[in-house]
């Protein structure tokens, strides 16, 4: 069963102490600045070939793979949208209701409205409260169309995450990536969304590029000054932990601190770090122990990992 013969056939990913699951792959948003795309995954989105029977024998029987509340992360979400527009969700709502058995923190995150019964009946699954945690992404409400605009709109991202704030399910809006000069000149109107979907929580995350990823944003007329120039000066390379076998430059822009402070002023806990956020909202010892190695400088200080 090797993943590299057939790329429809996908174990899971395992990085920095999280497995990556994937019961869908290919994703039909064809956000400008998604991954997927450089590794043979299009737009027509597919099941996984993997059976959820081989998936957990699999988990189970990793040398790294703790079972149980206190054991691996298992994020659901990064080779494909698990829930595509206009697409049963039998599928996925299965791999969550098996992988809850294993009673592991789960985060589930995806740029498509869920229907409000669709979410109750996850909401369902969970064994003990805050087993799962349910997040969406959102770089722009103005430019959206550009950026990502085959996924649903952002105020239908939130108004799926309000339906899981209804049942009780931590919930969290992942501002990645954070676009300079476009995501903080938008500051003001995501306070106001954050506050009529009941958003208490978000990680404004870095802009992870590559030279495709450049080309495709200044053709969308999308790429500022101000990331122009570090296009052509920075060559630091970072991994994304999802992918951590390809390195990405990074930039966060001058404003992002400015960006975050705001948000905090209004109210809303602000990471930068997606796996922060995950383990603070499960209510987990952060997997990479990121207080310890914190090269980007993320770390916000939360308490979490000493306590």
């Amino acid at each position: 069963m090797d993943k590299t013969e057939n790329i429809y056939f996908r174990l899971p990913d395992f990085s920095q102490n999280r497995f990556f699951v994937s019961p869908i792959l290919g994703c039909e948003a064809r956000c400008l600045f998604c991954y997927i795309y450089n590794h043979g995954y299009t737009t027509k989105y597919r099941e996984n070939e993997l059976r959820i029977s081989d998936l957990i024998n699999w988990l189970t029987n990793h040398e790294h793979f703790t079972k149980g509340k206190h054991g691996s992360l298992i994020s659901i979400g990064a080779w494909g949208d698990p829930f595509p527009k206009n697409y049963p969700t039998a599928t996925t709502v299965d791999w969550i209701e098996k992988l809850c058995e294993l009673e592991n923190p789960i985060q589930v995150i995806s740029r498509f409205k869920l229907d409000i019964d669709t979410v109750e009946k996850i909401s369902k699954l969970p064994v003990y409260k805050n087993q799962i945690l349910f997040s969406t992404s959102i770089s722009s409400f103005e430019k959206w169309q550009e950026t990502d605009n085959f996924a649903d709109s952002p105020f239908d991202r939130l108004q799926t995450l309000n339906y899981f704030s209804q049942f009780d399910i931590p919930t969290n809006v992942m501002i990645k990536p954070y676009l300079p000069g476009i995501t903080d000149l938008e500051i003001d109107r995501f306070i106001e969304e954050f506050e009529k979907n009941n958003v208490k929580v978000c990680v404004v995350g870095v802009f992870y590029w590559e030279d495709k990823i450049v080309k495709l944003m200044d053709r969308k007329h999308l790429l500022t000054n101000e990331m122009k120039a570090i296009a052509e000066n920075d060559k630091m390379r970072h991994q994304l932990v999802c992918n951590p076998n390809e390195g990405y430059n990074t930039f966060d822009g001058k404003n992002l601190d400015v960006f975050c402070e705001k948000l905090k002023r209004n109210n809303i806990v602000v990471f930068k770090n997606s796996t922060c956020v995950n383990a603070w909202l499960l209510e987990i010892e952060h997997p990479s122990k990121l207080h310890k190695n914190d090269p980007l400088n993320l770390c916000v200080k939360c308490g979490n990992c000493k306590n």
